[in-house]
């Protein structure tokens, strides 16, 4: 890829389908992703592209790990192996001690 200073996408029909970016950057405006899934979030990692963030519905997106949804989270709370913890701290396994 060019070594680009600066790059510049605007208009109704601009669309970009790759952008490898690997310096630190500041995005200024709103970032727009694709919904995604389980097997393939929107979010996501060069070398673990199952594990990341995706939108399953409105208002709601998913936290999921090799494929497999972890967390909802929605106005309802977070949503984790069936239970809804709402308004609450959420700690995994091992407790956390003071």
């Amino acid at each position: 890829m060019p070594n680009w200073k600066k790059l510049i996408v605007s208009g109704s029909d601009a669309n970009l389908n790759s952008l490898d970016i690997t310096a630190n950057n500041t995005i200024g405006g709103l970032l727009k992703v694709a919904d995604g899934s389980n097997s393939a979030p929107s979010i996501t990692f060069t070398d673990d592209t199952d594990t990341g963030i995706y939108r399953s519905a409105d208002n709601s997106f998913n936290i999921t790990v090799g494929g497999v949804n972890k967390f909802v989270v929605n106005s309802s709370g977070i949503t984790s192996g069936g239970n809804v913890y709402s308004g609450c701290l959420l700690y995994t396994s091992p407790s956390p001690r003071d």
